[in-house]
């Protein structure tokens, strides 16, 4: 528990400890990656790229790689739609609230998605107030409602409100404070927060990475357009991972992986997102695999 954050004589939790544990299992999972590409003898670089042309890219370090196949994996990054990007200082992203320095006593969370509510767990039992505003009508939305029924009930017996079909208006600092005001089909809401989290959904790294100097077509939010067989509109290059769409998962992207390995080896093979397991790590954790009830009815 020591390691965790936890400590005892009187329980409190130590973020600085918390955040070195977090650091160090980081460390470990991306260290343990590198020792295998040097095992198999894959040459990794570290640096920034940019395509010049189909095949090749410029490093950050002048130096270039030619290729006569790549395979694009640049993965996502949170979302912050722009209606929050002026208050930047009063708001954080997932990534930034795995990194806070303080709990904060009263918290807003934009978003009843998985992202939201796994951080609205952790905070909440860190010992934050969390209210919850969710443009849709239900928490995770597209999710079976016999799973997210228990789940809901447990939230709304330990966040201080979960706000349903409501909308953020504005959002402006007051002092140390975020005064909030949100529209719903019932009620103008206005409350005051230490702090904000936007947890909206990500975005596709796609942007900045010279991708204009390939074939390379991207769909109308973002992604990089494949198909079954991971294969871009530019013959030169294939896409896997959140960069080529949903499900964002680590699983669903090494499979793509081996999928368009395959692939370049001209075998007979697509991919396929039917039975790919999903997990939302609440308090009730929730999972499900293949297609849900909601998606069943619409085919």
């Amino acid at each position: 528990a020591k390691d965790w954050g936890v400590l005892y004589d009187d329980p409190i939790i130590s973020l600085e400890s918390l955040r070195r544990w977090k650091k160090e299992i980081i460390s470990k999972m991306s260290g343990g990656l590198i020792t295998l590409c040097k095992q198999r003898g894959i040459n990794f670089i570290n640096g920034r790229g940019k395509f010049i042309n189909s095949n090749t890219i410029n490093l950050s370090d002048g130096s270039s790689i030619s290729f006569d196949r790549c395979i694009l994996a640049t993965g996502s990054q949170p979302a912050i739609p722009k209606q929050f990007m002026n208050y930047k200082l009063n708001v954080m992203d997932s990534s930034e609230a795995l990194s806070l320095k303080e709990v904060p006593e009263k918290l807003l969370i934009v978003g009843g998605g998985y992202i939201g509510l796994e951080m609205g767990t952790v905070y909440s039992a860190l010992g934050s107030r969390i209210t919850i505003v969710e443009m849709m009508d239900s928490l995770l939305p597209g999710v079976d409602r016999d799973l997210v029924r228990p789940l809901y009930v447990k939230l709304t017996k330990e966040f201080e409100s979960i706000y349903l079909n409501t909308k953020i208006i504005s959002i402006s600092r007051s002092g140390q404070s975020n005064c909030v005001t949100m529209m719903s089909t019932k009620q103008h809401i206005a409350e005051s927060f230490d702090k904000v989290l936007v947890s909206v959904g990500r975005r596709p790294n796609t942007q900045d990475i010279g991708l204009e100097h390939t074939n390379i077509e991207l769909d109308d939010k973002g992604f990089v357009k494949v198909d079954l067989k991971r294969q871009t509109s530019d013959p030169s290059i294939l896409a896997i991972g959140d960069v080529a769409g949903e499900p964002m998962l680590a699983h669903k992207a090494s499979h793509e992986a081996r999928v368009a390995i395959d692939g370049l080896d001209d075998e007979s093979v697509s991919f396929e997102n039917r039975v790919i397991p999903a997990v939302v790590f609440t308090d009730p954790e929730i999972a499900w695999c293949g297609l849900t009830e909601s998606e069943a009815k619409i085919k």
